[in-house]
């Protein structure tokens, strides 16, 4: 099904990251194949594939992957009943979130794994962290309220970037006009 589909994709990519050798797509793709083994339950499989996309994420120097895959590895290790080494690695998470001083890139892996932030805020892992990010995960979106001369301005980075104003999609060389 999806998971089979999604996992072909990440497959695909990660052998193309390795044959270019690009350290950081190699860690990405590697966190989302461990992502993938981790909701097909297969967690033997996910640390192993967690531990070396974490390897390539560290040689690259890429923290942000680097966190998203202790999450992912620490959500692992919980799943597969290593309780101690999912502490290990929740600490860690903690650690480089510190380092980073942001986190929201981690809110998309935390909110799939609720039960891995109620682990570690029961434990109190790193203080009241995990406690505060389970809380940020189930915020509702602020309401939006219409002011007159104001103006709402979404920019999206992911995928294709895009920009609107007020609902009205802003041409590319428009937003990156100096004028703008």
């Amino acid at each position: 099904g999806d998971h089979a589909h999604a996992r072909a994709l990440l497959d695909h990519g990660l052998r193309s990251a390795e044959q270019s050798g690009a350290l950081m797509q190699q860690a990405r793709f590697g966190n989302g194949v461990g992502a993938t083994l981790v909701s097909e339950q297969a967690y033997p499989e996910a640390i192993a594939a967690l531990e070396h996309a974490i390897g390539r994420a560290e040689s690259a120097g890429a923290r942000r992957e680097q966190t998203i895959g202790h999450f992912l590895l620490a959500a692992a290790c919980y799943h597969g009943r290593r309780r101690t080494r999912a502490s290990e690695e929740l600490a860690r998470v903690r650690a480089l979130t510190e380092e980073l001083g942001y986190d929201q890139f981690l809110l998309v892996e935390a909110r799939q794994m609720p039960d891995v932030l109620e682990y570690a805020a029961a434990r109190r892992i790193g203080g009241e962290y995990f406690r505060n990010l389970s809380n940020r995960t189930r915020r509702a979106p602020a309401e939006v309220v219409e002011q007159p001369g104001v103006f709402r301005v979404r920019a999206e980075a992911f995928g294709g970037p895009r920009v609107t104003v007020d609902g009205r999609s802003v041409a590319e060389l428009e937003w990156r006009s100096e004028r703008s």
